[in-house]
């Protein structure tokens, strides 16, 4: 007889695929349960089975060749069917939904089963720990018992297996992450100033090789200039657990200079070391764009002030009568002018202040 299939089947089956189990390798720890059902229950086959949609699927078997076989012969389908309950079938000649099954027909010649459904915590029965005879025979409390907790044992690993591979999952990012960061992430020790781990981009910013990197400290690779500002933040981190962000710059292994942007954090592990976790981000480019920004406000702004000023002092003169018999209209006009020229040459000095106040250069 053709099984009928659970009422949350399509849940049932998306969470069995989110496991990412089906068709991985055989592992001791599922068959140590297999193998530990069948020696408790006196049957020469044992299996985990997962019942996918249109097969039947062997994490673990003992005395089954192959690992799948059709899900419309599978004794487990019917099992997953009542999942608080455990199919038994003493002799499957005597059943009407599995006499003419080819596995009790066939040269399998299956006459017992007894399957402990594979129930997860939101109630997807996604398979059974069975255990099979090719005799007719029935099992005693103690054995129905065992079967029904070795089964639960099954669903432990199983959700151990889904926490490892997310694990694994969210492991490969953050390597992924910090082998292809755009900026540079360091591990140092607080007490040494060594450098206990870095990423590629860090190893690319300065010049060195790992090796000559693994050698040098903080202090080897900054100007001596630093030293007050970087002992300041230090301080910072060993008081609240953070420091920056603040600009200085690291020497390349060429000799020039890299200004850069760093951010970080303490670390202390278990072992009671202190470790700065530090994310340094070159800013050589920003900082020419910069330069360029405020060269190109300067030059403008000095070449517009000459001009201006001499046109202001002309428009001046005229206002305060350098030439006589001025039309009253003319006089209005050059007024306006005069006062729009300083207003201009106002503008262009307060442009002026405001990048040198920018850059720092006023008191």
């Amino acid at each position: 007889m053709k099984p009928e299939q659970p009422d949350n089947e399509l849940q049932r089956l998306a969470y069995l695929r989110a496991l990412n189990i089906l068709d991985t390798e055989r592992e001791q720890r599922f068959d140590d349960i297999a193998y530990l059902a069948m020696s408790l229950c006196g049957t020469p086959m044992a299996v985990v089975s997962l019942i996918d949609r249109d097969r039947q699927w062997f994490k673990s078997c003992f005395g089954i060749a192959g690992r799948e076989t059709s899900r419309d012969i599978a004794f487990c389908s019917h099992a997953i069917l009542h999942p608080d309950e455990l199919l038994i079938v003493e002799d499957a000649t005597l059943d009407q939904r599995f006499s003419d099954n080819p596995t009790v027909t066939g040269a399998e010649h299956i006459r017992f089963y007894a399957g402990a459904p594979i129930v997860t915590d939101e109630g997807y029965a996604l398979g059974t720990l069975c255990v099979i005879d090719r005799e007719p025979r029935q099992l005693s409390e103690l054995q129905i018992s065992s079967l029904k907790v070795l089964a639960r044992q099954v669903v432990q690993l199983l959700q151990q297996h889904q926490a490892n591979q997310a694990l694994r999952l969210s492991q490969q990012k953050l390597v992924t992450l910090y082998n292809q960061a755009p900026v540079a992430i360091v591990m140092g020790c607080v007490d040494t100033g060594r450098f206990v781990e870095y990423n590629p981009e860090f190893v690319k910013m300065l010049g060195y090789t790992p090796e000559e990197l693994s050698r040098l400290t903080y202090s080897d690779i900054t100007p001596t200039s630093y030293a007050t500002l970087d002992q300041h933040h230090l301080q910072d981190v060993l008081k609240t657990g953070r420091y920056g962000p603040y600009e200085k710059q690291y020497i390349h292994k060429d000799g020039h200079l890299i200004p850069v942007l760093l951010n970080g954090t303490l670390i202390e592990t278990a072992d009671g070391a202190r470790l700065l976790s530090s994310f340094i981000q070159d800013i050589s480019e920003h900082k020419h764009a910069e330069q360029i920004k405020d060269d190109f406000v300067s030059a403008v702004s000095h070449e517009l002030r000459t001009p201006l000023t001499s046109i202001s002092g002309a428009l001046g003169l005229l206002v305060n009568g350098a030439v006589n018999s001025q039309p009253e209209k003319m006089h209005k006009m050059l007024v306006i002018a005069h006062k729009n020229a300083l207003r201009l040459t106002q503008m262009i000095n307060d442009l002026l202040d405001m990048e040198k106040l920018i850059a720092g250069k006023m008191g």
